[in-house]
């Protein structure tokens, strides 16, 4: 076992190397999309000084996206840097942190359903998923739902059946469909 994880660290050290690499050459060239993707990455190794470094790949993406000419910014980037970070606070257990970003992404969603729907199934997925996570309020399970299933048809509509099992594993994780 200590084996495989020093090979997980291994593995996970190099791809910041690379994902540091590529900052170096683009330097202040990079989009706020490129932020996204790497913040993205960065999000899914487990060390903390990755997640370190995603958490300031999401800001410099926010920056830059605030800066990019409002004609190229496009809203699913900012909801999805939003969401990083909601992610990131959700496994500090932040949940009001992590709701205020959610919310944003939520007002950012019907934009996003008509400029890239593929992309929109991804943030109501996780805005979904987050404010199941997260019932402060009366009303917010019902909500969660709703943009659960407003993820599903639109994955439907746009044949992203893999986006519908994972819809469907999240919300078996919070007790809202039967096991298969």
């Amino acid at each position: 076992k200590l084996l495989l994880a020093l090979h997980a660290l291994w593995l996970q050290v190099r791809a910041l190397y690379h994902s540091n690499r590529a900052e170096d050459i683009l330097g202040d060239e990079m989009t706020s999309d490129q932020w996204d993707i790497r913040q993205s990455i960065l999000r899914s190794c487990r060390f903390w000084f990755f997640l370190v470094e995603a958490e300031r790949c999401i800001n410099a993406g926010l920056t830059v996206y605030e800066r990019e000419d409002p004609e190229k910014r496009r809203a699913h980037t900012k909801a999805l840097l939003l969401l990083g970070r909601a992610k990131l606070r959700d496994r500090q257990r932040l949940g009001v942190i992590v709701r205020k970003n959610v919310e944003v992404a939520c007002r950012l969603l019907p934009e996003i359903e008509l400029t890239a729907p593929k992309q929109a199934i991804r943030v109501a997925r996780d805005c979904g998923d987050l404010i199941l996570s997260y019932t402060f309020e009366r009303g917010d399970q019902e909500r969660g739902i709703d943009l659960m299933e407003q993820a599903k048809h639109l994955a439907r509509k746009e044949g992203a059946h893999d986006q519908i099992a994972k819809i469907d594993a999240i919300l078996r994780r919070h007790g809202l469909l039967e096991a298969a």
